[in-house]
């Protein structure tokens, strides 16, 4: 029987064994229970037996690799579990119960680093980890510690909505998104980046990146040493001097 989809799906990723994760806003696949996350076997078959049902939608999947794979998007449970916006599931669908950074809005991207952490952008303005009493404040763009913890050394500090991520091979960031200037690692001192900037391993402000679009960046992706942009913008004045670039 063909797979039938009711919504939308807005992320996608491959494990090593072949298996395919969708993530998005559908109610259901083929008659399954739960909905948002899904897992296709390498014959094209759901696997049923991977179901953490979050409640909301996914917007960015990563599978971590050791198996584990880590989801992001406005869901506030997995599992009928208290999980806000950001969550880990164990390889066999279980939730990850020892990894809890819970963001106070939603997550829209997330790239893992090599070193285990993942750097994540959205809406929100704070992180609770793993149930703690004291918030964490970060501004649209935060980096998660391999257990769930906050990453206190890193927080460039955009001053809107981070829409999209690449993580460059020299452990740089791209970030694109709604922001018009950055506050790198709380120096106080806001630095005009209009919708995309680039960010040292260290959370500091790449000072010779910037392509200056007019308008909101949606998407992001590495090709090559290039990197393909997408958003409402219309032109690009890199440097924010000299001419215009009409896109």
């Amino acid at each position: 029987a063909a797979t039938r989809l009711s919504g939308e799906i807005t992320a996608v990723a491959v494990d090593a064994r072949g298996r395919v994760l969708l993530g998005g806003t559908f109610a259901n696949l083929s008659g399954t229970t739960g909905g948002n996350l899904v897992r296709f076997l390498p014959n094209g078959t759901i696997d049923a037996s991977f179901n953490p049902r979050p409640n909301g939608a996914i917007a960015g999947i990563v599978v971590q690799p050791d198996g584990r794979i880590l989801v992001v998007g406005n869901f506030t449970t997995v599992s009928d579990t208290a999980r806000n916006r950001i969550a880990r599931i164990d390889d066999n669908g279980a939730l990850d119960v020892t990894y809890d950074p819970s963001a106070n809005a939603a997550i829209s991207s997330l790239v893992l680093q090599p070193d285990g952490k993942a750097v994540v952008g959205g809406a929100f303005t704070a992180f609770t980890p793993n149930l703690t009493s004291t918030a964490v404040p970060r501004s649209y763009l935060a980096r998660v510690n391999e257990n769930g913890t906050i990453d206190t050394n890193y927080n460039p500090s955009p001053n809107s909505n981070v829409n999209a991520l690449v993580l460059q091979a020299d452990g740089k960031v791209v970030a694109g998104g709604l922001f018009t200037s950055v506050i790198p690692n709380a120096t106080g001192t806001p630095v005009t980046r209009n919708h995309l900037a680039r960010f040292n391993a260290d959370g500091s402000l790449d000072t010779g990146y910037n392509p200056n679009p007019n308008a909101q960046v949606d998407t992001l992706a590495a090709a090559g040493n290039q990197l393909v942009v997408g958003g409402a913008f219309s032109s690009l004045q890199p440097g924010a001097a000299g001419a215009v670039v009409e896109r």
